[in-house]
């Protein structure tokens, strides 16, 4: 047997400390600022999410999927109380309930009220 082989973990006093998830973050913006120039958080994020690269379209699907978005979209509400995220989440609310609302009246006139739906156009 090999006498000089040793465990590959370090003992504890020398295993790094466990980073926060402010420091882990403070670690990446350092590290963009110092390797991307004049590339922001906004042009990450925006990228990130309409890129049609296949890594970073699975990254932000596996994000998407997996119910995050809905709290980080809860977390800025929190934080940005003003007129224009209201707006923006009210515009979003009027689209979700119009393709809903398209999606049942089209369902709806496929079935046993088509025949009424015909006879109340003529009555408008």
């Amino acid at each position: 047997m090999n006498q000089e082989n040793h465990s590959a973990t370090p003992p504890p006093s020398q295993r790094e400390q466990r980073r926060s998830d402010t420091q882990k973050v403070k670690d990446v913006l350092r590290y963009m600022a110092d390797k991307c120039n004049y590339f922001s958080l906004r042009q990450f994020l925006e990228t990130l999410f309409t890129s049609e690269d296949g890594d970073l379209h699975k990254s932000a699907n596996m994000f998407l999927i997996s119910g995050y978005a809905c709290g980080v979209l809860d977390e800025w509400a929190k934080k940005i109380p003003s007129e224009e995220m209201l707006e923006w989440v009210m515009e979003r609310a009027v689209k979700a309930c119009h393709r809903e609302f398209s999606f049942l009246t089209d369902r709806a006139l496929q079935g046993p009220h088509k025949k009424t739906h015909h006879i109340y156009s003529y009555m408008c």
